[in-house]
């Protein structure tokens, strides 16, 4: 995957991701609303029913306590007080017009700012809906004569207000959506920083393991023409095209233990003192070829929970590397102090740039090519501890000592 691509492709997630969340708010918001004036139309439809029949009843009671005030059945006082309690029972939200044979109006509540003649044009008996208000037209008999009501009652939650809402909210979603976007794109670069640092290293590595592949066979294949020119087998030629040839085998094995640390999952309880003997048991050979000292000063029962094969990598490569590179007569010193195990020698020194790389897969190739190594021991070391949860410390003095730490 290409530069360009990777970027497309982070683009494209981010953009999936906050369309995602945009249409599912949308959503939520597009019910919620619906919801809210569904509901409100049905809340205003039966207040409006019970309202109107009030207003009615209460419309015929106060005419027949005007009647009765004339013909002197209830003292003015008394007819006053039972008004103004039917008022106040009746107080409400609903305008009304009462109309009589005459087209007279003769009694009307106005609650909202309406044109009389635009309010009575097209009633029809019942109730009804009509430009987002509720109607009703009802003829009633009063005391004295019949009469036609006519009530009027806008919605509280109209459909223009769901529409604004709706509206609203969709562009407060859409703003939203590009603030979310811009930090969306950021957290997607850090979490796919891992992914695009592997892309690099996996190109990294493939040049790398190509060109240590090519070297070997590419002397080989000088070998073989040159015999194949002179018409003879040289067992010189033949020696070095087979020390070649173990070098790609090797080189292979430690791409496959490289490739496949990370399977290595199986644990157990495991004395680091034990495994401490047992890698400088196998290292001893190497050591005394080099005229090298293991002083090992690992002792007690400190326990690392670890698979066995993993922790023997780890340890052979660490105390490997402080053999090769120690001068000849040094001592290679392994210690434990509380979690830390330390492993010093007085070879090489690194300085703190190189400590940055020295754990990059090939590093020494880029540097030395000799017999000793591929630059792959470091780098399986350091996947070994990050898939264990262990850090790797680096300190080196020049011309005097290089100390690596595992922190368990």
């Amino acid at each position: 995957m290409t530069e360009k691509e990777l970027q497309y492709t982070k683009r494209k997630l981010t953009f999936h991701f906050v369309g995602i969340v945009f249409l599912m708010a949308f959503f939520i918001e597009v019910v919620f609303l619906s919801f809210r004036f569904f509901h409100e139309r049905h809340e205003d439809t039966t207040e409006f029913k019970h309202e109107s029949e009030q207003i009615i009843e209460s419309l015929n009671r106060e005419d027949l306590f005007d009647f009765l005030n004339l013909k002197g059945f209830e003292k003015v006082k008394d007819i006053q007080e039972r008004r103004k309690d039917l008022r106040e029972s009746s107080e409400n939200l609903i305008s009304y017009f009462v109309i009589n044979p005459e087209n007279e109006i003769i009694r009307k509540s106005i609650k909202e700012d309406i044109d009389v003649e635009v309010f009575l044009e097209g009633f029809i008996p019942g109730i009804y809906v009509r430009d987002n208000a509720l109607l009703r037209k009802e003829n009633i008999d009063l005391f004295y004569e019949p009469a036609t009501i006519y009530l009027y009652k806008k919605y509280s939650y109209t459909f223009t207000n769901y529409v604004a809402d709706v509206s609203a909210f969709l562009i407060l979603t859409l703003l939203f959506s590009v603030v979310f976007y811009i930090v969306g794109y950021y957290y997607v670069n850090r979490i796919l920083h891992p992914v695009e640092q592997n892309l690099q290293d996996m190109t990294d590595f493939i040049h790398n393991a190509s060109h240590e592949l090519k070297t070997p066979l590419a002397i080989m294949r000088g070998n073989l023409q040159v015999m194949q020119a002179e018409k003879k087998i040289d067992e010189t030629l033949v020696r070095k095209n087979i020390r070649k040839i173990d070098r790609l085998t090797e080189l292979i094995e430690w791409l496959r233990e490289l490739a496949e640390a990370w399977k290595l999952s199986e644990k157990e309880n495991l004395a680091l003192a034990i495994e401490v003997s047992r890698v400088q048991r196998d290292l001893t050979p190497i050591a005394d070829a080099r005229d090298i000292k293991i002083d090992n000063q690992v002792k007690g029962t400190y326990i690392v929970h670890a698979n066995i094969q993993a922790l023997y990598v780890l340890l052979t490569n660490i105390i490997k590397n402080a053999i090769i590179y120690s001068k000849k007569w040094a001592v290679v010193k392994i210690t434990l102090h509380k979690n830390t195990l330390s492993i010093t020698d007085t070879g090489k020194w690194i300085s703190d740039k190189e400590k940055e790389k020295i754990f990059e897969r090939f590093y020494r190739w880029n540097k030395v090519r000799n017999e000793d190594g591929f630059g792959i021991g470091l780098s399986l070391v350091k996947k070994i501890a990050d898939a264990n949860g262990w850090e790797i410390r680096v300190e080196s003095k020049q011309w005097e000592w290089t100390t690596f730490q595992i922190v368990f």
